[in-house]
Order: C-alpha cells, then structure tokens, then sequence
C-alpha cells in the first residue's frame, strides 16, 4: 500500500491505490446494502480448517491480533486456497504472509510450523528457526558489526557456520571484505606506501606496521603494493646525481649541466655565473678536473691568447688545447671544419674510442661530445664553451671557476687564495707556453691610472656619496671596477667602451633589485 504495508486483501490494496473525482461517484467492494458475491464462491463465505490458525483464540499468533488483526488475511486465505485447491503452498504463504507483518511490528509469535504442516526445508549446515539469526551469523558480519532489525522465521546456520551470501559454511573459511575489496581467509596484502601489512583469518582482517627492508623500495604491482629490490637502496651517488635502475643495475646519472663561455676580447662567463674581462697573451687553464673525485674522468683545457690582428687591440683565443683519455684534440682560429686529433689533422665529423667522443659540425659551429659528461661548442673565431654535467660539481678549477654554485669564489689562485685583481688572478692561472709576446694586462701610465680612477671615469663606480653607493654592497664592485679601469686605459679612454662598463653595473643593480640614481647617465654623458 502507499504507506508501506503488506495489503490484507485485495479489496484494501484496491482501495489504498483509489484516486477520487470530482463528481464521480465510485464504490470498493460491495456497497451497503447489496448482495455482492464472489465468482470463486458464489457469495458464500468460506471456512478453511488450515487457515483457521491465523484466527485461533489460544493460537501461536494470538499475542497479534490487537495490533494487527487477522480477519482480512484469513478470508484471503480461505477464499484463495478453496479457489485454487491445486496449490498446497497457498495456506502457507498467506500464514507466512502474516507472520511477517507480525515480526516486523516487533510482536512475538508462537511455532506454527511442523512436520507436516507448512515444514520448511534448509540448505546443508543450517536449520529452520521461528526467531532466525540471519543478521549477526553472517561473513560480513565479522567484519563489520551489523545494524539488525527484528528478526524474521527463516533459517540459520548450524553453530560453527555463518552465511557468506550462497550458503553457510565453517567461520575459518569466511574471507573479509574491506573497502569493496573481498580477502580470502589466509590472504594477506601489503597496503599504503608499504608502510602496513594487514591479514584476513577466519572474517577478521587486522593489520599491523610494516617497512621495505634497506635495499627494497615500495612500488605498484598488478595493483599492489609490494617490496621489491631497490638497486639503488645502497648507491651512493655524487651531491648533484641521482640513481636510476637500469637493467637492474644501480647508475648515478647528472641531474643538470652547466656551462662557461668566452666570447669575444674576452669576455668570460663562469660556471657559477660570474662574469668578467680579461686580457692577456699567454696560455691559461680555462677549466680542469681538480683531482679531489678520482673516479671522475680527467680532463683540462688549455686556451692560448694572441692579439687581434686586425685592430690589435685585445686579445682573442687562437688555440684551444684539449685533454682526455689519453687523447689531444686542438682547435685553431680560423680553421674551419677540422680539428687536429693526436697531432694529425681530421676533417668532420670525427669519432673516437668506438664513439665515446665524437666531434660533429652544424652551420658555423663545431661540437665535441663524451660519454663522460664533458661537452665542448667553438667557432673557430670567437666563441668558446665549455659544458660539463653536475657530476662534476665541486670538482673543477681554472678560469672557469670552482662550479660550486658560489660566484664569488671563482677569482682564486690555483693555491686556494682569493686574487686582488683580475690580472694576478689570470697570472696564476698561466702555463709556460715560450711565447715571447706573452703578456697580462697591457701598460698603463700612473697619470692613465689617476685620469681613468677619478669621478669622471671609474671611480664614480666606487663613490661613496654617488650615484652607485646604495648598490656597492649589492653587487660586488671588484671585477666592474677593474675592467672599466683595465678597458678605458687599454683603449684610451674610448667613451663606447666605457659606457658599456657602467651600463653594465648599472644593470646588474637593477637585477638585484637596487636602486641607482640616473644622475650617473649625466655625470658621464652615458645613455
């Protein structure tokens, strides 16, 4: 019916359903006064012996029938079952029928059913009770304690059995079902980031802490977590490396790479990103292994200076000399598309050691390569740069710095000491070469040095009430102020060259967030 209740008989399940018109006058059942009957029974009420229980005084359903009485399902009963007396379950679903609305309304009932009367049959381990336990005699149940109503007639399982949705069976043999997922008795799984194993015995799933042993890592398979051997657990790999498993097999890859460039008269950039002029003829050691990691493949790269020949004015690199694995390559100014492997000439590409190092070309460019992270690109003319992977890190010297991300301890001695000037510091990195014109930093005049120190040149940079003064602690003046010293007296005082100078602090200010007054731009004519 619309409320939710079992109809008694069809009659008050029409009528429950029944949707008034207006205007229409309509009747259920038999109207007052009228002398309906019934096609099964031609109007005469009917008895039935078996459905008389439902009514008896003293009957096992007695303790109902104040609440729900048994009139409208007895003569369902005794209508239907003289209606269709082929049907020997009838008497027993219409009982059972009441049965129902009587244990769901919470009242106690007596046996009604017997071995010959209504028996009912059970599957293998279970039994007919009138009170079954069907709730907390289950598999589920073990797991997760149920919300039970009131119990109902059905069968139970036998003690020692509870129900797992098909039939009962021994408690031992219930599995667990945890968060959708059904575990077999005795299966354990490995949960989370393997940081708990949990097992399901006999419907009870518990789990306890758990850990990868040293060498193992936690990882996913077929969708569980499980500990497998980690290659990797033990390695230990250089600050800036990472281990990777290959082939099952432990190896320190680089994280990243790094470059130095010289450019031009030249210019230099380190590794860690300091930047800064410097001139002279000899050969320098531009970058080196320091021997601290031996197990680092060692390399050096010798540059050799001469003077620009065209305006002889600045010094540009003629010979760039590189060694490793036991090998000499060279790469001379201006003679493209080869490079001299071992003393003899090679044209490109070229490859070495079954192409652990191969030497290409592309456009103006030439580029050498290893397998041990050493990274080599040249010109011919003037651009060289030196790249080397973070294997390398805190395991490099020369004019190209320390590569341990401090910019400002690049400009050391190969004995450890910090240079005052760009030239001892460049000086110290020189090696013998038996070039007569070899030379650091040209002459200047005393009365050259005072012109280009005082506040119209240089010197503005280092004032202590100019324009750069809020910037002097910001951005370290030292290299700035030598080679705008270095470059105004080399070239005499060239304005361009000296405004390229201050424009270059100034910028470098204003990427450290520093201001600076514009009255420097007036001061020295500059834009």
């Amino acid at each position: 019916m619309p409320d939710g209740r079992q109809a008694p008989s069809d009659e008050k399940f029409v009528d429950s359903w029944q949707q008034i018109q207006e205007g229409l006058l309509c009747h259920t059942g038999c109207p007052a006064g009228s002398n309906c009957s019934k096609p099964e029974t031609g109007g005469q009420k009917v008895d039935n012996n078996e459905c008389k229980v439902l009514t008896l005084e003293n009957g096992p359903f007695s303790n109902c029938y104040s609440k729900i009485p048994p009139s409208p399902f007895y003569e369902e009963c005794a209508n239907d079952t003289t209606s269709h007396p082929e049907d020997k379950t009838l008497v027993c679903r219409y009982i059972q029928n009441y049965l129902v609305q009587c244990q769901q309304a919470g009242i106690s009932v007596n046996s009604w059913r017997n071995a010959t009367f209504c028996p009912m049959t059970c599957a293998t381990n279970s039994h007919y009770e009138l009170c079954a336990d069907t709730c907390t005699s289950t598999c589920a149940s073990l797991t997760i304690p149920p919300s039970c109503s009131n119990c109902l007639e059905g069968c139970q399982c036998d003690d020692g059995f509870v129900f797992d949705g098909g039939d009962c069976k021994p408690i031992e043999d219930c599995g667990c079902l945890v968060k959708g997922i059904y575990y077999k008795s005795g299966e354990s799984v490995v949960r989370g980031d393997c940081i708990e194993i949990c097992s399901c015995k006999s419907g009870q799933f518990s789990c306890k802490s758990m850990s990868c042993k040293e060498d193992e890592v936690c990882r996913q398979k077929d969708g569980v977590s499980t500990c497998v051997h980690d290659p990797c657990g033990k390695k230990k790999c250089r600050e800036k490396e990472q281990c990777l498993e290959r082939d099952n097999a432990a190896v320190c890859v680089a994280n990243s790479k790094v470059s130095c460039k010289v450019i031009g008269d030249p210019y230099y950039e380190t590794f860690d990103g300091a930047k800064f002029s410097f001139q002279g003829t000899c050969s320098y050691i531009l970058a080196k292994t320091s021997g601290v990691d031996k197990n680092l493949t060692e390399f050096s790269i010798i540059n050799k200076n001469a003077l620009a020949q065209s305006t002889h004015r600045g010094a540009y690199i003629k010979v760039v000399t590189m060694k490793f694995s036991g090998h000499e390559i060279v790469v001379i100014q201006h003679e493209r598309n080869k490079v001299t492997i071992d003393g003899k000439e090679y044209p490109l590409p070229a490859s070495l050691d079954s192409d652990r190092i191969k030497i290409t070309q592309s456009g103006i460019r030439g580029y050498l390569v290893t397998d041990f992270g050493l990274e080599v690109t040249f010109d011919w003319g003037e651009f060289f740069m030196v790249t080397v992977s973070s294997s390398y890190y805190k395991n490099l010297a020369g004019m190209c710095g320390t590569y341990n991300g401090n910019p400002s301890d690049d400009f050391t001695t190969p004995t450890g000491v910090a240079a005052a000037h760009n030239t001892e510091w460049g000086q110290s990195w020189s090696v013998p070469d038996n070039d007569p014109n070899c030379w650091h930093f040209p002459p200047c005049s005393d009365e050259e040095k005072n012109k280009y120190s005082g506040l119209n040149f240089c010197g503005l940079l280092e004032d202590k009430t100019g324009p750069f003064a809020s910037c002097n602690n910001t951005v370290q003046l030292g290299q700035f102020a030598y080679s705008c010293l270095f470059t105004t007296c080399f070239t005499h005082g060239n304005h361009n060259e000296f405004c390229k100078i201050m424009n270059s602090y100034a910028d470098n200010c204003k990427w450290a967030n520093t201001d600076v007054s514009p009255q420097w731009q007036q001061i020295t004519n500059c834009t």
